[in-house]
């Protein structure tokens, strides 16, 4: 399994304000194209998932291969 290596936080904000300066506006680009960009949105998703009050974990996350 490969971990994500962490950054010191002035490099990482750094790192972002140096890339945000590049957004020009958005585009509709499919899932396999969108590796690497910036969201233009918020995605709300329709359900609540679990659908009960309590989670005992503090997110969830995935992991997606593309072909």
């Amino acid at each position: 399994m490969e971990f994500l290596k962490t950054q010191k936080r002035e490099y990482a904000i750094d790192n972002f304000i140096r890339n945000l300066s590049k957004v020009r506006g958005s585009e509709n680009v499919s899932l396999k194209e969108s590796f690497g960009r910036i969201i233009a949105e918020n995605i709300i998703a329709q359900i609540d998932v679990p659908s009960y009050s309590r989670s005992t974990v503090d997110g969830y996350a995935c992991i997606s291969g593309l072909t």
